[in-house]
């Protein structure tokens, strides 16, 4: 099971500024639907343009999921997005300032490699 960072948002372009700063390159990834490497190999997953509101990645490996989730709400502020992860088939847990710790602590619990 792969895991999966889920963003949505009210706002047009809102989650490619987001991404683009992220990636700190121009996101045409979120635009042509190809498979992406953030790294030279290629077992980072898959980038999904949904709609210009809705965006997700599949990743191989959970503990990957931490950085996209500590960049958003640490700058929960700038950006008009919501997060949300799935770790298990069927479940997906909102993503906020609140339960945010307890995910990473959660991750690197059950995800230990």
């Amino acid at each position: 099971m792969r895991s999966i960072v889920h963003l949505y948002s009210n706002k047009y372009s809102e989650i490619n500024r987001f991404l683009e700063k992220f990636y700190c390159k121009s996101n045409k990834i979120i635009e042509d639907y190809s498979k992406v490497s953030n790294s030279s190999d290629e077992s980072s997953g898959y980038h999904t343009k949904i709609n210009d509101k809705e965006w997700k990645k599949e990743y191989n490996n959970p503990i990957d999921i931490i950085d996209i989730m500590s960049a958003l709400i640490d700058n929960n502020e700038t950006y008009d997005i919501s997060m949300w992860i799935s770790l298990d088939e069927g479940l997906f847990i909102y993503v906020n300032n609140d339960n945010l710790d307890d995910i990473i602590k959660y991750l690197y619990e059950r995800f230990p490699y």
